[in-house]
């Protein structure tokens, strides 16, 4: 009985008129003779830059570097260059390694500290100058390169 009742339902609904939708009806009105005039252009605003981080900063007027390396073990060097002509008895050797790192340039020796930088006055006799540079580290990384700096008085 159950089943009848459910197949009179579903063939009422099957026989039930449709709903009828009204059509929404628009009046045409032809666009006048005139040029669109297109729409404005929202203003975007232009964004405000942000400062460079101070790291940034100092990479963009620091001096250019040669960089040497070997293993993990590296170093920069931002004077001298090889073959420079200076009038000065010394030359000043400055760069850039990890902390800890041993530097020998000839005689001299020294450790990079934390920050990372160092700098020296190696002496210089008249005409062509040898600097041979040897920098390493605990794990016995070694980077080592021969600069040639000519005094001339």
């Amino acid at each position: 009985m159950r089943n009848l009742c459910i197949l009179f339902v579903l063939l009422l609904a099957a026989c039930a008129p449709a709903p009828v939708q009204t059509p929404i009806e628009t009046a045409y009105t032809p666009a006048a003779a005139s040029t669109p005039t297109p729409a404005p252009l929202a203003e975007t605003p232009i964004p405000t830059p942000l400062p460079l981080p101070t790291a940034t900063v100092e990479t963009a007027s620091a001096p250019a570097s040669v960089e040497y390396a070997a293993g993990a073990l590296w170093v920069r060097l931002f004077s001298p260059t090889d073959e420079t002509v200076v009038n000065a008895p010394q030359v000043t050797v400055s760069g850039q390694a990890p902390p800890d790192t041993i530097i020998s340039i000839n005689d001299e020796i020294l450790i990079v500290p934390s920050e990372q930088f160092f700098s020296v006055d190696i002496p210089l006799d008249e005409g062509a100058n040898v600097l041979e540079f040897i920098a390493s580290d605990i794990n016995g990384n070694e980077v080592t390169f021969v600069l040639t700096v000519i005094y001339e008085p």
